[in-house]
């Protein structure tokens, strides 16, 4: 019989917002037993030190994330830097750009043992049972020991998605304004025929459905875990279409998992979500409304009917203006891109979307050029027409028309900064308008008309502002002298370098306002909220040691994340009413307590574990009093220890714990409930930490990344 090994599996990517790629071969590697552990790479200066960690931690293979494109060549020095210090482990590779380009990358690159081509968590846990011969790995691109390499067919058919492990998620959530939030992914695919986008020629190339959904009761039980074990109250649906063609069937599906949440105990939450705007009508916001959405990430691309044509978007200019008007008058959080130039791009077309940035100046935005990416329809067309400039590592062209590329190269000149830059105003202006729709969404008391209006005026200033120098930048490209371009660009980026200094200071003065609005509102005492250490160590430990491998968080079996996380919210729900006296309420009837101690039991239970297992507290019998109003929220509540428990951080933090906790179907009235911790296991010696290097500068707000035209796919 031959023993299985378990290997220690380093997974590279970025991680700016939560990488649920990573996420799901983690928790694939998990389920088969291997130590995984996810490092972040989001810049080309951290090659060394990342590779010396990586070494330092000793892995056995490592796996690089490389979806796109533009980042390309960071992984190659990568993979060759983990060579030089040491590495003499399996390094494989994964993602779009790894997929399409397996042989070239494995014959330019020694330092690269294979590729797994397609959807990666079947065949990486094939790969980490057959490194010594990858021969029988489904999708595998791999070099043979004779310096030759070999290719397997994918599978047939695409992996059941149902089937796969829930991700592994963080020991910390990222929050916004004290919210915690989570990204989700209820299907894979879409089923659109962009001519920049890649999802088409990835199915070709792996096979299976270009679509496929989730079962909706799998997504609901994902959220309700997350909901009730993790505190999570913002719900980032990162489908590439959240939509089927079929409106019947997206109601269908849409009241289905209203239900099952309901079912599940989830209260209120905020969604956020991209699609289509031929998605959008009346009838969908509703259904949409209801499950809680407040944000809507819309493909807008061009106004230009010629450009939506040319990117093969299937939609008309009418149809983007409905559903942004649409999404404006019920409130609800937009954004797009556009993209202004495109190899056929004219002067007349650009105008035309230069003039809708002017006219939708309410909504935060970002423009710039459709790019190129492996196996896609615009790549071929251009190579075809013998316009396709680079290589593999990084594509190019020029637009036909020349005045249009020379407002492209204007356009670089005047607002790189603006609209890609961590601190640029793009950036701004989206984080205040997201933060403005959030900090509504759960607490419309607190905003105001006058502050609705000032985050809106930056919007629209920006906006304008853009439109203008975009103007002048098309009537210079049609009639100027180009003799004087060098001068007339740093012209214009200068002025908008100027108009972003003065705005950056209005935004940032509103985002100030907008996190003191988020702030709990209680007065501070004994039951105040918990700090961020405490709320950190809570929210991590909610499955056991002995919980499913579905929704296993990251403190189960790998070693802490390389670098340090973001900061924890102080409290993850908005506030209660002022508290009632546990007496003044009748008793709930016995089917009431029931249901509360029911509950508490198969959610809350393990939770209470880990925060006694977190203070010593093993054994702890702890009684609470609720009071519970008509939709069985907690109102009041009393904390009885036993005698001789003096921990006043416990006590806060049990507290606080209470506070999340909604029992529906029990009715209001008034209840006692007894907890029994359960004893922990004796822990081991806490290893202390080496200091880490100061890290690169990143984004504050990783959410605003798909605002930086970065493409869905690769």
């Amino acid at each position: 019989m031959v023993m299985q090994k378990n290997y220690r599996v380093a997974l590279v990517g970025p991680e700016l917002e939560e990488n649920l790629g990573l996420e799901y071969l983690q928790a694939a590697c998990r389920r088969a037993g291997h130590r995984a552990r996810l490092f972040d790479f989001y810049d080309r200066e951290q090659v060394g030190g990342l590779a010396r960690r990586i070494v330092d931690w000793g892995a056995d293979v490592v796996g690089l994330s490389m979806v796109f494109t533009g980042r390309a060549r960071e992984f190659v020095a990568l993979a060759e830097r983990l060579r030089a210090a040491g590495f003499a482990g399996h390094l494989t590779a994964g993602g779009h750009f790894a997929s399409f380009h397996a042989d070239r990358l494995l014959r330019d690159s020694t330092a690269f043992d294979s590729v797994l081509r397609g959807e990666g968590e079947e065949s990486l846990v094939e790969l980490l049972d057959s490194l010594d011969d990858p021969s029988p790995v489904s999708g595998v691109t791999y070099r043979r020991p004779d310096g030759g390499l070999g290719s397997v067919p994918p599978r047939r058919g695409a992996p059941d998605i149902d089937a796969k492990p829930w991700p592994a998620r963080p020991e910390r959530f990222r929050s916004h304004l004290g919210f915690p939030i989570a990204n989700m992914l209820g299907s894979r695919g879409c089923y659109g025929r962009c001519s920049y986008c890649s999802i088409a020629a990835w199915y070709e190339q792996v096979g299976g459905p270009r679509l496929r959904q989730r079962r909706v009761d799998d997504v609901a039980d994902e959220m309700a875990r997350l909901y009730h074990g993790r505190g999570v109250r913002i719900f980032n649906f990162h489908d590439d279409n959240f939509f089927l063609r079929s409106r019947r069937r997206n109601l269908e599906r849409f009241a289905t998992l209203r239900k099952g949440l309901n079912d599940r105990g989830v209260g209120r939450f905020a969604l956020q979500i991209k699609a289509r705007p031929d998605d959008i009508d009346e009838e969908t916001l509703d259904a949409l409304e209801a499950l809680g959405l407040f944000r809507v990430f819309l493909g807008v691309e061009s106004d230009a009917s010629e450009g939506l044509a040319s990117l093969r978007r299937g939609v008309s200019p009418e149809q983007n203006r409905r559903a942004l008007e649409l999404l404006a008058g019920r409130g609800v959080h937009a954004a797009f891109n556009l993209l202004l130039f495109y190899p056929d791009a004219t002067l007349a077309q650009l105008r035309r979307s230069v003039r809708f940035i002017g006219e939708q100046g309410e909504f935060p935005l970002n423009f710039g050029r459709a790019e190129v990416y492996s196996g896609t329809p615009l790549m071929r067309s251009l190579r075809a027409a013998g316009n396709l400039s680079g290589d593999y590592l990084g594509y190019g062209y020029r637009i036909a028309d020349r005045p249009t590329q020379i407002a492209y190269e204007l356009w670089k000149r005047a607002f790189l900064e603006r609209n890609f830059d961590d601190d640029g105003m793009a950036f701004h202006a989206m984080r205040i308008d997201y933060s403005y729709h959030l900090l509504r969404h759960f607490h419309p008391d607190r905003v105001t008309e006058d502050l609705g209006d000032r985050v809106r005026s930056i919007v629209r200033a920006l906006n304008r502002n853009s439109a203008a120098v975009l103007e002048r930048i098309c009537d210079f490209a049609e009639d100027g002298d180009l003799r004087d371009h060098e001068r007339f660009g740093e012209e214009q980026r200068r002025t908008v370098s100027w108009v972003d200094g003065l705005l950056r200071k209005q935004a940032v003065a509103v985002m100030e306002e907008l996190e003191r609005l988020s702030a709990p509102c209680e007065p501070r005492s004994k039951f105040a909220a918990i700090g961020e250490a405490v709320a950190a160590a809570a929210l991590s430990l909610v499955v056991g040691a002995g919980g499913c491998d579905r929704g296993e968080t990251s403190s189960g079996q790998s070693a802490p994340q390389p670098l340090p996380p973001p900061p924890v919210p102080t409290t993850v729900e908005p506030p209660l009413p002022p508290v009632a006296q546990p007496d003044v309420a009748a008793p709930l009837p016995a089917a009431g307590v029931e249901i509360v101690e029911r509950r508490i039991t198969a959610h809350y239970q393990p939770l209470f574990d880990a925060l006694a297992s977190d203070h010593s507290r093993g054994g702890v019998n702890l009684g609470v009093d609720l009071t519970l109003d008509a939709n069985g929220s907690v109102t009041g509540l009393m904390l009885r220890l036993p005698a001789g428990v003096d921990d006043p951080a416990f006590e806060q933090e049990i507290e606080r714990l209470v506070r999340g906790w909604q029992f529906p179907g029990a009715g209001a009235g008034t209840c006692s409930v007894r907890l029994v911790a359960a004893t922990p296991p004796d822990k081991p010696p806490v290893k202390k930490k080496k200091k880490r290097p100061k890290r690169p500068k990143k984004p504050r707000d990783p959410w605003v990344n798909e605002m930086m035209m970065s493409p869905i796919i690769d």
